[in-house]
């Protein structure tokens, strides 16, 4: 695995970061170097040096390679994310889908592959005191279409009329827009109580801040296994407004009875083991 000290939340790093973290507990090692390694993980295009990975993979390392989604071109700083994708998959011993959705959406790219979801720090995201009002979350890091902060507005446009009470919170960047919004009470017209919070930026911080609240709604379409999700239902939030699943793999993390890390770091080690115990010739 490539370094994972960064302190970001979100995306591949909070994952890489968890990742180690309980499977150093359930008895893995790590080692600076892939000719050392039993098994690479390959937790996303982004993370890793491309050559590199091919050129272990080319000495007769087993590689897995974990897939949630194809980075857009537009939005990603490598001009050909998706021929980067169809080239490790093709490299790898095994692929693994983050969601089902993941793995009907990019089956195209990458082929077929198992199925392993996500799974929490649940020392950091853990239940606390809960408000004695409906007060809903929205948080997502950076602006952008797919992840549906009008539509999450919109949900709670009509719950408020039905409890006034209830309160929504959000953070999100809404980039130039974010004074004129300020100023016009992000569009609300019918007396919704709102707070725009600050950005978390730490997982103790996002933990903080979904047990402030009851409900986390989360409308993203074409978001494969969110962990931000994963976190609200580990502190006892109520998660609405989820995409349908054919737009996004969020509803079926409302049916996976445990979220935890390590959870999904021993599905993880089942599958290395087996890898490292079967010759690649027979996988």
């Amino acid at each position: 695995m490539p370094d994972n000290s960064r302190p970001q939340v979100g995306g591949g790093w909070s994952f890489l970061r968890t990742f180690r973290k309980y499977a150093v507990r359930a008895g893995a090692e790590f080692v600076d170097n892939w000719q050392d390694c039993d098994v690479i993980l390959v937790a996303g295009i982004t993370l890793v040096n491309h050559d590199e990975v091919l050129q272990a993979v080319a000495a007769g390392k087993p590689m897995v390679f974990r897939v949630g989604n194809v980075p857009r071109k537009s939005r990603n700083r490598r001009s050909t994310p998706s021929e980067r994708m169809r080239e490790l998959a093709k490299a790898a011993t095994v692929v693994v889908h983050q969601s089902e959705w993941s793995k009907n959406y990019c089956l195209p790219l990458v082929g077929d592959g198992t199925v392993i979801y996500n799974g929490v720090d649940t020392e950091i995201f853990a239940p606390g005191q809960k408000p004695d009002h409906e007060r809903w979350l929205f948080a997502y890091h950076n602006k952008n279409e797919t992840k549906g902060f009008w539509t999450a507005w919109y949900l709670f446009q009509m719950r408020a009329r039905q409890n006034p009470e209830a309160e929504f919170w959000f953070a999100y960047d809404f980039g130039r827009d974010q004074e004129e919004l300020q100023n016009a009470g992000y569009d609300f017209w019918n007396g919704e109580k709102h707070v725009h919070v600050a950005r978390p930026e730490s997982p103790e911080a996002m933990a903080d801040l979904l047990r402030c609240c009851t409900h986390y709604c989360h409308p993203a379409v074409m978001d494969a296994c969110p962990n931000a999700v994963l976190e609200a239902r580990a502190c006892g939030l109520e998660v609405v407004g989820v995409a349908p699943p054919e737009l996004a793999g969020t509803a079926e993390l409302l049916t996976i009875p445990d979220v935890s890390a390590g959870r999904m770091v021993e599905e993880y080690l089942s599958l290395f083991r087996f890898i490292h115990n079967t010759p690649i010739s027979n996988l």
